[in-house]
């Protein structure tokens, strides 16, 4: 009897995955079966139905030939093929066991004689069903829970010999331990949620170095613990959602809102929504992709929402069952896509194991978290983040987000079908949902998670009523929030000091008034700049003491500019190509040259002079639009725009893959100036793809079609013209870093000694982009030295260093004695940009709160009625105010060869900001009765944003305006590529 040993698997740790291969043990073993005759055989696998929490897949090989394909009963494809081929009958079958098909899920195929079969096997852990199952076994045999009887899967041969049927059967024997509850991760963990990529690091208790430090690998079959694992990739596609309540009243609701527990209980639970997160996550089917969580996140009102098409099983009365395969409008919260990020993150961590590591035991759940945000986050964007934190802890260690503070909750409803009604006990209308304790272990309530999983709910009750937080409410999960460039220059400096030749004594001997370190973190879609000084005192014992002593950074720059600059340079020189092919006349439209210049600056500004009369040439509508058809309304979710949609995202992954050329230099490989897809391994356009290779394929005569691909692979996109698009930004962030230094730093170290910035430490995906660490070394000028000296580059730890940073210094203040991490606590607690109104009479900028005001110490300022009006028609007419903001640099005076420099994001940003004196857009406010009076605004200290009201109380809404809530939305997807 075969075996099959599956250890390590826990409840609630996600899905556990094993396969397990057999060669000679499933094979007939009649005599009378003779393979040189008869070469194939009938073979069934099958488990019971009721064991829904078990995935089985199957798979084949034969010695040689095509491997089959394993199908259900259900198939036609498997009554055809398997029964004819094994000469007998499913009628047959079936009188031999009349209740086999209904009680058990089948796979089967025609195997051909000496075939190695597979079997995968995926224990879902976060199943209802599976817990019910082992009290069930436990308490039958009288055992500690995991220890319980095996489970059978079953198999079947069968084969006809003379018009007689012949039958062998198999048990294997799946033996699952020990099937406890998950253990808490002994040690710190660090999540780091970015809007390109995400990833999380770890540090196990007594362990201090930073060699000791181990990251996720996302990249790996199975998650692993490894010293630089490569990132997940932020981007998450929901596949189907499931709705279990009947919602208004006996009828299914006329829209649905994802989630909606007021009215879905179930929304919250792990069984309500398929999801995938990553790499797979941008395959398939697109209508349910959603990218930049981080941009949701941090806008005014994450509990608004976003119409995805999806699949939708209803479980409800009266359509029990039915899933709208086709998909149906379903309307997403917006902050539900961190949520999932969160989630997956943590269920990753929760059965990741480090290799070589024996016995192999899942690293477990975390217990201590440090999350880490971007430096200009605003207190309400922080704590949008950490609540999103919360509800994927909570969902990742399926509880539910409902609280008894909840308003209007209705009574939860039975437990979803599949799942046994032991499951779960249901408390009194509105309380937590608590699992049942299993014999022989410990109550669940009395468990770690438990109690925290009640204190988040609690809190999250409090948030959803705006009761706000109370102010000695401590997290019970995350220990610490801290900026992005704080984290990764704490980890940097720990290095550069306590494990540096000669430790801390000679870092105090060599910077004896400290090390000062400008951290640059160009991330997917912002760049964050910190001017940061670590110092040691004999007064501290030798411990390193962090301060930041500035922050800034370019709120709309990161690496999804590049790769937009990338497709726009691709598309039109694209268009241009198809428009000659397709004999239309395409010599108006020349193709740019090398640009003039006897400096970087001169170059950048004359190229971008030259880009901007080239893109001119080749507008997005028009005809040379609909060569290559990537632009579509962003609203739109009709059929008519499928394709725009599906196109954009192909011209999106085209771009990225052409970037990746231009970033992958190295010291034994110098960067390349040119790129094209005949420099991308196995990528081509053929008319046979469908999507946006057919679209363009239609304009050119078939006979052409030869020709045209190789045109294609061999279109050339040169660095200088992607530079030239990008360069008003990076120069706008350089800007900021001159801002940074000049002001934190003005004569704090005579010239004649040591710079002033003795480091500039690089970080972020996005940097491997060559222009950036060009500039920075070339540009900056912060030291007479070698930038050998002070330019630090790691390419390894580009990403990684936040979530080491943060982890390294989580385990600081958790009291790990080597080294006393001391920075601004308070760093949160201060406005980070400049608030200002527009005074739309003058054209000025009036400021209201200035760069690091605390927020507590805000007072009510009133705006005049006269300052707020657009117009001369009455202030009734008038129904919105905006607040600006300006950031540390924005503004400036740039170096007279960047000034007139155009700009090339898709709303000419970077030219409003220059109009308005570095000012942009930061909140809107609707008044629908219209605003006649003035206004008063004010800082909520438990809302953490600014409210806005008129002298008679009429408070303003927040509400995001269409050019703002396209910004959102990642490049690809706002339907202006």
């Amino acid at each position: 009897m075969p075996v099959i040993d599956i250890p390590q698997v826990f409840l609630k740790m996600g899905d556990r995955t094993h396969e397990e291969s057999f060669l000679s043990e499933l094979r007939p073993n009649d005599i009378t079966f003779h393979p040189d005759k008869v070469p194939y055989y009938g073979m069934l696998i099958y488990w019971p139905k009721s064991l829904g929490w078990l995935g089985v897949e199957v798979s084949s090989q034969p010695p040689n030939g095509v491997a089959p394909k394993w199908l259900p009963v259900t198939d036609p494809n498997f009554d055809a093929e398997v029964f004819a081929r094994a000469g007998i009958t499913k009628e047959v079958l079936t009188r031999s066991a009349p209740d086999f098909f209904n009680i058990n899920q089948v796979r089967g195929a025609h195997i051909r004689h000496g075939s190695r079969i597979s079997l995968r096997l995926t224990v879902r852990t976060d199943k209802n069903s599976l817990a019910e199952f082992v009290r069930e076994r436990s308490a039958q045999a009288g055992a500690t829970p995991g220890a319980i009887a095996p489970i059978q899967i079953k198999a079947l041969a069968f084969h006809a010999v003379g018009g007689t049927a012949k039958y062998d059967r198999w048990e294997i024997d799946l033996k699952i331990s020990p099937l406890t509850p998950l253990h808490a991760f002994a040690g710190h963990v660090a999540l780091d949620l970015g809007n390109f990529s995400s990833g999380m690091a770890v540090l196990r208790t007594g362990r201090v170095k930073s060699t000791d430090i181990r990251t996720l690998d996302f990249h790996s079959p199975e998650a692993r613990l490894v010293p630089n694992g490569q990132t997940m990739e932020s981007v998450v596609r929901i596949d189907m959602i499931r709705s279990w309540h009947k919602g208004d009243g006996p009828h299914r609701p006329s829209s649905r809102m994802f989630p909606d527990p007021e009215r879905f209980p179930h929304d919250d639970s792990s069984e309500a929504i398929d999801w995938v997160t990553g790499q797979a996550a941008t395959d398939g089917d697109m209508s349910g992709q959603l990218a930049g969580a981080k941009r949701l996140l941090a806008g005014p009102n994450p509990e608004q929402t976003r119409t995805l098409v999806l699949p939708h099983r209803r479980n409800d009365f009266p359509t029990r069952g039915r899933v709208t395969q086709q998909g149906e409008p379903i309307d997403i919260r917006l902050r539900l896509p961190g949520e999932l990020l969160a989630c997956r993150l943590i269920q990753s961590l929760m059965k990741s194991t480090e290799p070589n590591q024996q016995p192999m035991i899942p690293a477990g759940w975390p217990l201590s978290l440090a999350v880490t945000y971007p430096t200009s986050y605003s207190p309400r964007e922080i704590e949008q983040l950490r609540s999103a934190i919360h509800r994927g802890w909570l969902r990742a260690m399926s509880y539910l987000q409902r609280t008894p503070e909840a308003p209007k909750l209705a009574p939860p409803p039975p437990p979803p079908p599949g799942s046994a009604s032991k499951a779960v006990n249901v408390p009194s209308v509105g309380g937590p949902v608590t699992p049942a304790p299993m014999p022989g272990v410990a109550p669940v309530a009395e468990l770690p998670q438990e109690r925290h999983a009640s204190k988040l709910q609690a809190r999250l009750g409090r948030l959803s009523s705006r009761q706000g937080n109370a102010a000695n409410w401590q997290d019970p999960i995350i220990r610490l929030m801290i900026d992005e460039a704080t984290a990764a220059s704490f980890y940097y400096l720990f290095r550069f000091s306590a494990e540096a030749p000669g430790g801390l004594d000679a870092f105090r001997y060599k910077y004896p008034r400290g090390m000062n370190i400008l951290l640059y973190d160009c991330g997917g879609g912002t760049t964050d700049i910190s001017l940061v000084q670590g110092r040691v005192d004999a007064a501290t014992q030798n411990r390193l003491t962090v301060r930041v002593l500035g922050r800034s950074g370019v709120r709309t720059f990161g690496g999804d500019d590049i790769t937009a600059a990338v497709c726009r340079v691709f598309k039109a020189k694209l268009a241009r190509l198809v428009a000659e092919y397709a004999g239309q006349d395409a010599e108006g439209i020349s193709l740019p040259n090398q640009p003039p210049g006897d400096s970087v600056g001169k170059k950048l500004a004359s190229g971008a002079g030259l880009m901007k009369t080239f893109l001119d040439q080749t507008p997005q509508s028009g005809p040379m639009g609909e060569y290559v058809p990537t632009t579509f309304s962003p609203g739109d979710y009709g059929q008519a725009t499928a394709s725009a949609r599906a196109a954009a995202n192909r011209l999106w992954g085209l771009g990225e893959k052409l970037k990746k050329l231009f970033t992958e230099a190295t010291a034994d490989k110098p960067g390349v100036s040119v790129v094209s897809l005949g420099m991308v391994e196995g990528e081509t356009l053929t008319p046979h793809r469908g999507g946006l290779d057919a679209a363009i394929f239609q304009h050119v005569p078939q006979g052409r079609w030869t020709a045209f691909s190789e045109a294609v692979m061999e279109l050339q996109v040169r660095r200088w013209e992607v530079d030239s698009l990008i360069a008003a930004q990076v120069v706008r962030s350089l800007a900021c870093c001159r801002n940074l230094i000049e002001h934190k730093l003005p004569g704090a170290v005579d010239a004649n000694t040591a710079p002033v910035v003795h480091r500039v430490v690089v970080t972020g995906n996005a940097a491997r982009y060559p222009l950036i660490p060009e500039m920075l070394r070339g540009e900056l000028g912060i030291s007479d030295l070698p930038p050998a000296d002070w330019f630090h580059l790691d390419d390894k730890e580009l990403k990684s260093a936040v979530a080491k940073g943060a982890v390294r210094a989580l385990a600081a203040i958790s009291g790990e004695p080597q080294t006393k991490f001391q920075f601004d606590t308070l760093l949160s607690e201060r406005l980070p940009y400049t608030i200002a109104y527009k005074n739309w009479q003058k054209g000025d900028f009036i400021p209201l709160y200035e760069l690091q005001d605390p927020y507590a110490e805000m007072t009510e300022k009133e705006i005049p009625i006269e300052a707020v009006q657009q117009s001369d028609s009455g202030g009734s007419e008038q129904q919105t105010f905006t607040l600006f903001r300006r950031f540390p640099g924005d503004g400036d005076d740039l170096p007279d060869e960047y000034e007139n420099m155009p700009a090339f994001d898709a709303e000419d940003e970077i030219q409003t900001i220059r109009a308005d004196r570095g000012y942009s857009p930061f909140e809107s406010y609707r008044f629908p009765k219209g605003v006649s009076t003035n206004l008063k605004v004010n800082y909520s200290t438990t809302e953490h944003r600014f409210l806005v009201e008129d002298v008679n109380g009429q408070r303003g809404e927040v509400y995001i305006p269409p050019e703002l809530d396209l910004k959102t939305l990642p490049p690809y997807q706002r339907g202006n590529l």
